[in-house]
């Protein structure tokens, strides 16, 4: 999918024109927020405030979860070090 840097806010967007009509159109340079909000900064800056912030949430959520996952892999890795260590024991009991 094609993105976009908005030159007002700074943050990436999906183009949903796409590149087949740029042939026809120039690309994107403003989001659907700051064209709304264009000469009104008052609003401008409330609306990019509202955005980063989510978009910040969506971040911590993600870090969040990778952290989860791996202390997940951390513990299986411990687990089958284990189960390894056993194993190794077990043979050298046995020869």
């Amino acid at each position: 999918m094609e993105t976009f840097d908005c030159e007002c806010c700074e943050l990436e967007h999906i183009n949903a024109v796409g590149p087949v009509m740029w042939e026809n159109y120039a690309a994107p340079v403003l989001c659907p927020v700051c064209i709304e909000h264009y000469g009104k900064p008052l609003e401008l800056a409330r609306d990019h405030a509202r955005e980063y912030r989510r978009r910040m949430e969506v971040a911590i959520r993600a870090a969040y979860d990778a952290n989860d996952r791996a202390a997940g892999f951390e513990a299986e890795m411990q687990r089958a070090f284990r189960s390894r260590d056993r194993t190794l024991e077990a043979r050298r009991w046995t020869t």
